[in-house]
């Protein structure tokens, strides 16, 4: 079920529902950790990196992991867009270049393992390594 419906106020990133088992997760939010209505947010580019979050639409998930309390984060129309990138069990939360940071350690075994996720996390993080990853990846 996706039904377009605005909520008042901000609300909180409580979990994702994974589209694979590495890379970029689905962002779901609710209105408190305990939450049992959820939303996914909408880019104000969609497809593109650099968005922001332009509104919310209800959302059924099919299998919901929950963040733990430290994870969770508020969010609102006009902020910077939220990701969930998934890494050997690990969800990495924040910006695109929050997200790029936090994998410093880990970079090098993803750009082995799965460097299209890579790939896609960097031309989100609008980040100068895009193109050297690009070349590798489709190599």
């Amino acid at each position: 079920m996706n039904e377009h419906w605005e909520p008042v106020g901000p609300l909180e990133l409580v979990g994702y529902e994974k589209l694979t088992d590495h890379g970029l997760a689905l962002p779901v939010f609710g209105r408190s950790p305990d939450a049992n209505l959820f939303f996914t947010a909408r880019s104000s580019t969609p497809g593109e990196a650099g968005g922001r979050i332009a509104g919310f639409d209800v959302y059924d998930p099919d299998r919901l992991e929950r963040l733990s309390l430290q994870q969770i984060r508020e969010a609102g129309v006009g902020e910077p867009w939220i990701d969930v990138f998934l890494w050997e069990g690990v969800a990495y939360i924040g910006t695109a270049k929050e997200i790029w940071g936090s994998l410093a350690k880990v970079r090098t075994s993803i750009a082995e393992h799965a460097p299209l996720s890579l790939l896609a996390l960097a031309e989100e993080a609008e980040n100068i390594e895009a193109r050297r990853l690009a070349s590798e990846a489709f190599s």
